[in-house]
């Protein structure tokens, strides 16, 4: 079990999705918080709800790409 994990994590970590989606919300993070920084009407608390459905989104569309590649080759029937 060990020796699939740690296959998968190696996998995971040479994709290039899994950088994109990460970038994807630091950038996200980034833009918020300038947004807070340079309107102080805005309330921090308000964009919280906001990254839970950005972060569903990315995670999806990553999530499918990953199970796809594991559907294609054959290691899940």
């Amino acid at each position: 079990m060990r020796k699939l994990l740690s296959a998968d994590y190696s996998r995971l970590f040479k994709s290039r999705e899994f950088y994109i989606a990460a970038l994807l919300m630091v950038l996200l993070v980034v833009f918020r918080v300038a947004n807070v920084v340079t309107d102080p009407s805005v309330a921090l608390e308000d964009g919280f709800f906001i990254y839970a459905i950005v972060i569903g989104v990315i995670m999806a569309a990553f999530v499918t790409l990953y199970v796809g590649t594991e559907h294609g080759s054959h290691t899940i029937r």
